[in-house]
Order: structure tokens, then C-alpha cells, then sequence
């Protein structure tokens, strides 16, 4: 009876690795007003777009409509005084006006032109700080719960805005381990003699287990490498992605990973029960033979 078989296998570096979301984003007022409106639950999945905070609305829509109706004054006498000027250059032709009288009625043609441009701009200002007073989720992701509730006053003064909360995505996830000098030097090795176990797109897979997981039943693959080694440990840093489908795997948590060290190579594998040893037996073959 054979104790073995010839198969096709590869060595792996192992090492611990630490989880982080790929994006992870702090969520501040663009505006400042008390909070009237809260829109999630600690913990919820939120989507982009999604309205968070709403922050009192009502000085920003009433500045709206102030510089809306701006808007509409300027138009107005934009208009007259198109009406004017061109009146102006038809007197001016038939010598019916003075030629500074013409030009004072372009001048004031000028001045109105300014002055819807820059209506409109104000207008366009106070639409901007309506619709920054709903407090929308830039990425979609997991939330973490409101750092004020509602009635706080919420600063939208640049530099120094409010923290409301923060929302980290949820899948892929980020993984990040160290690996010795020696070991990158295997794979770069690798890399040049075109020899690395790449996957069917072209990646470096990785595996990972969590701490009450075993046998590294998740697969993702090498993202990037760092571009240095760190002096002081001889060891550099690998990014991963990973799939993050079940929602297990949340930023922070320590995990373990394993890389592919060598490439695919024969080897013969003997089962663990042929190289075992029977204490008892032992002991009972020593006493016989005393």
C-alpha cells in the first residue's frame, strides 16, 4: 500500500493582516443651523444620495427667494434698458440725440448686464446653501451613529465643521499585511522568471481567515505593494481586496492571510497517520521485550 502521492502544490507565507474599508468618509455640515431632522439608525447600510441631517431650512430658503426675486428686478431692467439703447442708436442716426447722450444710455445698457450677472450669481449661492442644508451620504456604506441629535447646533464654517458621523463602505474590503524582505524578494524573484500562480485575471491570489475561522476559506488578491521597505523591520506593506459579501468583515478586526511563496510545483504528499507515532504501542513493545 502506497504512504503517498505525487501532486501539484504551492508553499505560502503567512502572515497577520489587519482589515480596513476602502473608503471611509466624515460626514460635516457645508452649512451651519440647528439639526431639525435626523434620517438613519446607528449601523444601518445608507446609499449615496441618501439625506442624513437636515438642517434648518428656513433662513436659506428665504434667502433664496430673496435673491430669486433679484434675479427678476435685474432681468427687468436689463430688458428697459436694452429697450433704451437701442431707441438711443435710432435718435443718434437721425442726429436727434448728442453722441454723449448715446453713449450713456450704452454705458447704462452695460451696467444693468453687470447687475443681472451678478443677481444671478447670489441666487445661485443660496441655491447651493438650500440644498447643502440636507446633509446627503456621499458613498454608500455602513453608518456609524449621530454624533449630535437633533436641536444641537451643527458649524458649517469651513475649518472648523462639525463631526455628525462617519460612513465606511462595506464590500470589497481592504486587508493590510506586512511581509519580510525575504519573502518579497521570493515573489519579485517570481515575478521576473514569470513563475508566479496567478489567478484567471491576472492577480496574485491571497487567503484569509478570521480568528474563528480555520483552513482560510476566504480568497481575494494582491492589490499593490508599498513602494518601500520599512528600514526598521526589513518588512514592507501588501494591500489585498476582498470580496465582503456575508458583512463580516468590518474595518479593524485582525485576521490572518497567507501568500503564495513559491510557484506550483510537484511534491509528494504523505498522510499525517503514515508519520504518526503510537505512544502506547511503544510502551507496551518495551515492557514485552524486558
Amino acid at each position: 500500500m502506497s504512504s503517498g502521492e505525487q501532486s501539484q502544490v504551492i508553499d505560502w507565507e503567512t502572515a497577520t493582516a489587519r482589515i480596513d474599508a476602502v473608503d471611509a468618509v466624515e460626514i460635516r455640515p457645508r452649512v451651519s443651523g440647528h439639526i431639525t431632522e435626523i434620517h438613519f439608525a446607528a449601523g444601518q447600510i445608507v446609499h449615496k444620495g441618501d439625506v442624513l441631517f437636515v438642517i434648518d431650512r428656513r433662513w436659506y430658503k428665504a434667502e433664496l427667494d430673496r435673491t430669486t426675486a433679484e434675479v427678476a428686478h435685474a432681468a427687468a431692467a436689463l430688458e428697459n434698458a436694452q429697450r433704451i439703447s437701442k431707441r438711443a442708436d435710432e435718435l443718434l442716426k437721425s442726429h436727434t440725440i448728442s453722441q454723449e447722450e448715446a453713449d450713456g444710455r450704452r454705458s447704462e445698457l452695460a451696467e444693468a448686464v453687470a447687475a443681472l450677472k451678478s443677481a444671478e450669481a447670489a441666487r445661485d449661492s443660496a441655491q447651493l446653501d438650500y440644498e447643502q442644508s440636507e446633509v446627503r451620504a456621499p458613498i454608500s456604506g455602513r453608518i456609524s451613529r449621530a454624533f449630535l441629535t437633533e436641536g444641537n447646533y451643527a458649524s458649517g464654517v469651513p475649518g472648523s465643521n462639525t463631526l455628525l458621523t462617519t460612513i465606511v463602505s462595506v464590500d470589497p474590503v481592504y486587508t493590510y499585511a506586512t511581509l519580510d524582505e525575504a519573502a518579497y524578494l521570493r515573489l519579485l524573484r517570481l515575478k521576473t522568471m514569470g513563475q508566479l500562480p496567478l489567478d484567471q485575471n491576472g492577480n496574485l491570489p491571497i487567503q484569509m481567515e478570521l480568528t474563528d475561522e480555520e483552513g482560510f476559506p476566504r480568497t481575494g488578491y494582491i492589490e499593490s505593494f508599498d513602494n518601500r521597505v520599512t528600514a526598521d523591520t526589513a518588512s514592507i506593506t501588501v494591500r489585498a481586496v476582498f470580496p465582503n459579501t456575508d458583512g463580516r468583515l468590518t474595518p479593524g478586526l485582525f485576521a490572518r492571510v497567507r501568500i503564495p511563496a513559491t510557484a506550483q510545483h510537484s511534491a509528494l504528499l504523505i498522510s499525517e497517520t503514515a508519520i504518526g507515532t503510537d505512544q502506547g504501542a511503544e510502551i507496551c513493545a518495551r515492557r514485552r521485550q524486558r
